[in-house]
């Protein structure tokens, strides 16, 4: 049995992670290997490029270690990274995170009308292992993928879905029409026991699932995305098979809910919902200690936060320098203003908080919300704010004329240990907290 995903997505990793929680120590393969992949995932290109004599070994790229055309520039901050020459810009750094390590994932090089030309890719190890080239107008044309010293073990053709495999120097090399074909023959050759696959999309993992559906039995695939006003195609086509070899796992109870509105009566039963297993790393202690990390100073109602509540303690933290309008904060006793702030602050916070304030604007950093639910923060913000809905049950979610609602919360739970476990627990439902044995029925 393996899982196979498309791409390690956020839900991917949760779905792994679950797997693992309930004793489910099955292969990970992902398709799309993007150079960041954990150590205990795999993929097809990690293979070809094993047999092509690649050691993963080394460190990521920082952002000023990229190869750069002579006499450029490169302007970075956090959040990503500009090459310049003389003034203007040819090229964008996207980092792999942003906490602020600047470990390069890619970049992309414009033309000097501003349009994209070509996407570096780089991996953990350090080494540019992909460069894809585009058309006039924006469109993938060409991905080569490189070892260390440079070979290209593959050539995919964006247009034609042609993939070339060098096997070697010698000029041995296999040609594949399509992913599928590619990811098949890795599954036969990779030593893998792929008599039962558990994937998460209706794309790549399913094509190649269904191109072996002779070989393997008790198939799973786990929708993890939205059902709006009609069954998927391929659904359909998994629901009605002559001889189903698939079940259905739907993983977020909304979803579950309208696929059964949608679904005739007797393919129901091919259906069921299971959410996830999540990692929780301690027990929300009921501290009147509250932390939000930002890098804009647009915070919504701190003000009125700040003063309606002077027995919380409000730690903020920034990866970036602060305005002057957020480091006038600084003159409540208690407001703490972390600017630039340094990974060991972080984690220090996340363990010295029991709520989450997801109260600013502009983008999420450092994957906050999810660090907050893990560590069994209450999280609440607004509906203007709230960057992560999964994880913020949403009678937790007020507007902002609604302060004192949100203020009347967090009194509440400060003062009753069971309102606050009351909460709690409804933002594990919201989130589909689940139990090993449901996991272990579901899956056997």
């Amino acid at each position: 049995m393996i899982n196979l995903f498309d791409n390690y997505t956020t839900e991917s990793r949760d779905l792994h992670i679950a797997m693992l929680m309930s004793d489910h120590r099955q292969e990970t393969v992902v398709i799309n290997d993007d150079g960041y992949l954990p150590d205990d995932v795999v993929s097809p290109l990690m293979y070809f490029f094993k047999h092509a004599g690649a050691k993963f070994e080394g460190r990521p790229r920082f952002f000023n270690q990229i190869d750069l055309p002579r006499f450029w520039e490169i302007e970075a901050n956090a959040q990503e990274g500009k090459v310049m020459d003389k003034g203007v810009q040819r090229g964008r750094i996207t980092y792999h995170r942003t906490d602020n390590e600047r470990q390069v994932k890619t970049v992309e090089w414009f033309d000097r009308q501003g349009r994209t030309t070509v996407i570096d890719r780089y991996n953990q190890w350090g080494w540019k292992f992909a460069i894809t080239t585009l058309d006039a107008d924006g469109h993938y044309a060409m991905t080569t993928y490189l070892t260390p010293d440079g070979f290209e073990v593959l050539v995919e053709n964006h247009f034609t879905g042609d993939i070339i495999y060098n096997h070697n120097h010698q000029g041995d090399f296999s040609l594949f029409k399509n992913r599928t074909e590619m990811v098949k023959y890795y599954l036969e050759h990779s030593g893998l026991a792929v008599d039962r696959i558990m994937y998460n999309t209706l794309a790549d993992g399913f094509q190649v699932t269904e191109s072996m559906a002779q070989s393997t039995h008790d198939n799973i695939l786990f929708w993890q995305e939205p059902i709006t006003d009609s069954v998927p195609g391929n659904m359909t086509y998994l629901l009605t098979k002559a001889e189903p070899n698939t079940k259905i796992v739907v993983q977020h109870r909304s979803a579950y809910d309208r696929l059964m509105e949608l679904l005739p009566a007797d393919q129901r039963d091919q259906v069921t919902y299971l959410g996830f297993i999540y990692p929780f790393r301690r027990q929300n202690q009921q501290r009147p200690t509250a932390v939000t990390f930002t890098n804009s100073d647009q915070m919504e109602q701190l003000e009125a936060l700040v003063k309606t509540l002077p027995q919380v303690t409000f730690n903020v933290g920034a990866l970036t320098e602060m305005s002057t309008k957020l480091l006038s904060f600084d003159q409540y006793d208690n407001v703490n203003l972390y600017p630039q702030i340094l990974q060991t602050d972080v984690d220090r916070l996340v363990q010295e908080a029991d709520l989450y304030l997801d109260i600013n604007h502009g983008n999420e950093i450092l994957d906050a919300s999810r660090t907050a639910f893990e560590n069994n923060m209450l999280i609440a913000g607004f509906d203007q704010t709230v960057h992560n809905r999964r994880f913020t049950s949403p009678e937790h979610i007020y507007q902002p004329d609604q302060v004192e609602d949100l203020v009347h919360l967090i009194n509440t739970v400060l003062e009753d240990g069971n309102a606050l476990e009351d909460q709690l627990q409804a933002q594990w439902r919201h989130a589909g907290e689940e139990t090993v044995a449901h996991y272990k029925q579901v899956i056997g």
